[in-house]
């Protein structure tokens, strides 16, 4: 395990947020499963983050950790994504609820770069993310304890090209970007 990367665990597993390049863009994150680390990503004044949280996966087997049912279909499209795929799914356990909407559903990745792999893995949990557009003003939070080195404008651009697919019950989806 590299330096950063047991920084990294450390302070998630201490319900610590992170900033992070991934596939999806940089995004703040925390430990999914932590209540503590959930309010704080929560309470961060919403002008600096999207609305939306996607949880990071380092791998489709673990999600049956955590959704009571993944489709054939939901295997399949995470399995054989050959660019960043989210999908919305329903049914979720062991994760704070607050990070599903009135529904039950939230949106689902399962990360591509080796980077966010060995976060996901090292903490053998999900991470909840939320894309954020002004680096140093998260980075200023106190409850922030990772920053990852920024990339090229040209570079994160070409990352934040992804597909949303929201699968309901009995195989049924919608293509939303």
């Amino acid at each position: 395990m590299t330096e950063d990367l047991k920084i990294i665990t450390d302070a998630l597993r201490q319900g610590k947020l992170i900033v992070v390049n991934t596939g999806l863009g940089m995004m703040l994150a925390c430990d999914a499963t932590n209540a503590g680390a959930v309010s704080q990503i929560l309470g961060i004044n919403s002008s600096r983050l999207h609305s939306t949280v996607t949880l990071l996966f380092d791998e489709t087997s673990r999600l049956t950790n955590y959704i009571d049912e993944l489709s054939d279909i939901a295997w399949d499209l995470l399995d054989l994504a050959v660019e960043p795929l989210i999908l919305i799914l329903s049914g979720f356990r062991n994760i704070d609820m607050r990070l599903t909407d009135e529904n039950g559903f939230a949106r689902v990745s399962v990360v591509a770069e080796q980077h966010d792999k060995d976060i996901c893995r090292s903490l053998r949990k999900p991470l909840a993310a939320f894309p954020v557009t002004d680096v140093d003003l998260i980075g200023e939070s106190e409850h922030v304890v990772y920053v990852q080195k920024v990339e090229s404008k040209e570079h994160q651009e070409k990352k934040q090209k992804f597909s949303v697919i929201r699968l309901e019950k009995g195989n049924q989806f919608k293509i939303i970007s």
